[in-house]
């Protein structure tokens, strides 16, 4: 994986979402964590309405430059990862949202304090 990573907070609908970048440990992290999360269900889908619908994970490249697909979402409980080299999507388990929770904490302080409070309004609800 990357070792750079932008999280896009899938909240609005007719504008740009905001944005943090992780990198370094978090990005280590991160790869960590999602390689040990468990498969699910493959009827499960994330979460499509409005409002607060996840975090879509975009990896960056050496240059910097950011991925416009191949996105990881992680949204309810439930993570989606593609393969890069097939495009073939894996649906993974997020138990009590730990991974979106633990996530969205490394950007939070950088976001609007609006769109903070919904996020956490939404991860607080289960």
């Amino acid at each position: 994986m990357a070792a750079e990573f932008e999280v896009e907070v899938d909240v609005f609908s007719g504008r740009p979402n905001p944005r943090f970048t992780v990198s370094g440990d978090g990005a280590r992290e991160l790869t960590k964590r999602l390689a040990t999360l468990p498969a699910a269900r493959s009827e499960a889908a994330p979460r499509d309405t409005l409002g607060y619908r996840g975090l879509r994970v975009h990896a960056r490249d050496p240059g910097g430059r950011t991925a416009t697909h191949d996105a990881a979402v992680l949204s309810a409980g439930l993570v989606v990862v593609p393969d890069p080299r097939t495009g073939a999507r894996r649906l993974l388990r997020d138990d009590d949202r730990a991974l979106e929770q633990w996530l969205f904490a490394i950007g939070s302080a950088t976001l609007d304090a609006v769109v903070r409070a919904v996020v956490e309004r939404d991860l607080a609800d289960g």
